[in-house]
């Protein structure tokens, strides 16, 4: 009985703590009247070192047409007539009806010579290049000098800001607007701050000019919030926002940083032809409704790390700075409900993540959504950055440093100081390291030195020798892989690599099989070397235009090519033939030929030789078959069929042969995968 008694007793006081402490039940302020109004007006008291007219915890009601008319009339003589401007303190004020801030300002013409002598030099200046009103010449504009404040107040009509200039700061924290807010087409010389206000019919923000921070953290925008072509000098903050309606910021320019993070859009939300100067954030953003960037234009980063994307966003045309990127990672969306749209070929590019680790399951979001919507080259970059990030964590995981088995030298080689590299020693001998971060639990360990040697270290167990080289492997053949064909995502790079490993073979033939017994005409020496030139010069042109690092590309094919050409050249100089030549061709007919299964040899059976006969070396044109072997070593793709004699050969020129019909037939592999991920028909087929 006592119990339940005690229990109901708690009840109790807990209900009548939450109804007396709500600010829907708390104590309505007293009435103003005019009298009271006056004085108030007449006698300024002083808040944070600025004379303020104080309306604190008062109750206003406009809704009656003579106190308003009073007020207005008052309250706008007190607060702009004289050389300083009086602030104006409706903190947890209700105002009951429309509360008209233009009423309250000093109307002034934009044009002409009426501009106030009251006004700073640098105001009237913008006020007379205001282009959004020069043409309208008996327009004017209201002009609020003092600081407004109007932190946990409740209007419950409208606010009207529009068309005005405030030249002092606006605080609004915690506020309540039952009706709709209008800022449209007005002037913010200092800061305004909404944060944590309420917005129940919508804001009204267009063509608005914010010369210093807008902040509007955690907001509600219970209505519609139009942001139509404001113009944000400073920083807009919109952070942790909740926009609950429909919510359009197109054509707005944003020359300080854009914060929207942990922001939620309920609905549809637009930044068509937005300009971004600076970062735009949206991490950890709920984007429930479709988001538009069309034609919009970013100078610097997108930040969606760890947004949520519900439904559709929309790139398309929207154009990036060459530092401008869109950072995804750990960002969440479902490839079945949600699409990110944007230029084909273009928006595969802008997209970024700082590791691999934690954004596989992104990355092959992203390409199933471009695969999906048929844009292949961009679900191909996407691969293609996957590939380099995987390529990095094999290089680090070759380099790495087990930090539960590593030597005070190895430690010190790392980058750690003595005392750091001790430090990890000791901690060794009493527990031992479960992930990198633990070296944040070291006194000596500061965070810039951790994450200089982060990905550089690991924890686990270090592998074995063949486990390195397996590793070893697997780095080098994804390498090649990304040198040479992008990942399989650029036929012309692959091109471009084939004519320039073809050219020196061909050259190296026609040289080593050319008769030193007779003198090289300069006629005959002109026609391969111009090929050759041709041939390099198209391939590197190529490379430079598909791969992201040509040098490497080109050191790659050197490696591949130049050695094996300066040996096979060295050491069959003095065997260089008079005659016959070392090559034979099909002389059993003349015609351009697939021989995608032919050796670079001759036919064993006798009766299969005889339809070969040897190069005639005497004829102008012959250093033609040496290219056209060298293409058909390699592409299985030529005008006549030429190879290599099997008899009184020197060994050095069959493996330079074989060498390249084996280079042939891995670039063949290449070129085909690679086609195949790029042709779009192709591509479904083979990864749906």
């Amino acid at each position: 009985m006592r119990r339940r008694l005690a229990q109901a007793v708690y009840c109790v006081l807990v209900s009548l703590a939450l109804f007396w402490g709500s600010p829907a039940w708390a104590a309505t302020p007293e009435l103003l009247s005019v009298p009271q109004l006056q004085e108030r007006l007449t006698s300024p008291v002083k808040l944070d070192g600025r004379l303020t007219v104080d309306l604190r915890e008062t109750r206003l009601d406009l809704q009656d047409q003579a106190f308003a008319q009073s007020f207005y009339a008052l309250t706008q003589t007190a607060l702009q007539v004289g050389a300083v401007p009086l602030s104006l303190d409706l903190s947890n004020a209700v105002i009951l009806g429309d509360l008209d801030l233009t009423r309250l300002g000093l109307r002034t013409p934009l044009v002409g010579d009426g501009l106030s002598g009251l006004l700073p030099d640098a105001v009237q200046r913008q006020l007379m290049t205001d282009r959004t009103r020069a043409n309208a010449v008996n327009s004017a504009i209201s002009i609020y000098r003092g600081r407004l404040t109007l932190a946990n107040a409740v209007v419950t009509g409208q606010l009207n800001a529009a068309n005005t200039y405030f030249l002092s700061e606006i605080e609004a924290q915690k506020a309540t607007f039952v009706e709709t807010v209008l800022g449209n087409q007005s002037r913010f010389n200092r800061r305004v701050d909404f944060s944590a206000a309420e917005l129940q019919q919508g804001a009204v923000f267009s063509e608005a000019v914010f010369f210093d921070r807008a902040t509007f953290s955690q907001t509600r925008f219970s209505g519609e919030a139009n942001f139509e072509r404001a113009q944000f000098r400073d920083e807009g903050r919109f952070d942790q926002a909740d926009f609950r309606a429909v919510s359009s910021f197109r054509r707005s320019d944003w020359k300080g940083p854009a914060d929207f993070d942990q922001s939620r859009f309920a609905e549809a939300v637009s930044f068509a032809r937005a300009q971004f100067s600076s970062a735009l954030t949206l991490a950890e953003a709920d984007l429930v409704g479709p988001v538009s960037w069309r034609q919009a234009q970013f100078g610097q980063a997108v930040n969606l790390r760890g947004a949520v994307l519900r439904e559709q966003a929309d790139f398309g045309d929207a154009r990036f700075a060459s530092e401008a990127v869109i950072n995804v990672p750990e960002l969440a969306f479902n490839t079945q409900t949600a699409r990110i749209l944007g230029t084909p070929g273009q928006i595969g590019r802008q997209f970024a993540v700082p590791t691999l680790t934690g954004n596989e399951a992104v990355l092959r979001s992203l390409v199933r959504n471009f695969r999906q919507l048929e844009q292949v080259a961009d679900a191909n970059q996407i691969e293609y950055m996957t590939q380099r990030l995987r390529l990095r964590r094999l290089a680090q995981q070759l380099r790495a440093v087990d930090l539960n088995r590593a030597s005070f030298l190895q430690l010190s080689r790392l980058g750690l100081t003595a005392e750091q590299a001790e430090a990890v020693l000791n901690y060794r001998e009493n527990a031992a390291f479960t992930r990198p971060a633990d070296l944040l639990k070291l006194p000596e360990m500061v965070a810039s030195d951790y994450w200089r040697v982060s990905d550089r270290v690991v924890t686990d167990v270090t592998p074995s020798l063949l486990g390195r080289l397996a590793l070893a492997v697997r780095w080098l053949g994804l390498g090649l892989l990304l040198g040479l064909s992008r990942y399989g995502s650029s036929v012309g790079l692959v091109f471009g690599v084939g004519w320039v490993a073809i050219a020196p073979f061909a050259l190296a033939y026609w040289w080593l099989d050319r008769d030193t017994t007779q003198p090289l005409p300069l006629s005959e020496l002109v026609s391969p070397l111009l090929m050759y030139l041709g041939l390099v010069t198209t391939g590197i042109a190529l490379i430079y235009q598909g791969s992201p690092t040509p040098g490497a590309t080109l050191a790659c094919l050197t490696l591949l090519v130049v050695p094996i050409l300066a040996v096979t050249s060295y050491r069959l100089g003095p065997q260089r033939p008079g005659d016959p030549s070392y090559f034979t061709q099909d002389g059993s007919a003349r015609q351009l030929r697939f021989l995608i299964a032919r050796l670079p040899v001759m036919p064993e059976y006798y009766f299969f030789r005889d339809r070969y006969v040897r190069l005639v070396r005497s004829r102008r044109w012959n250093w033609l078959n040496y290219f056209d072997f060298s293409v058909n070593n390699s592409l299985r793709f030529g005008f006549n069929d030429t190879r290599l004699r099997d008899q009184a050969v020197p060994g050095i020129l069959s493996l330079l042969v074989w060498y390249q019909w084996t280079l042939g037939v891995l670039y063949i592999a290449l070129l085909l995968w690679t086609l195949s991920r790029t042709i779009p028909g192709l591509n479904l087929l083979l990864y749906f």
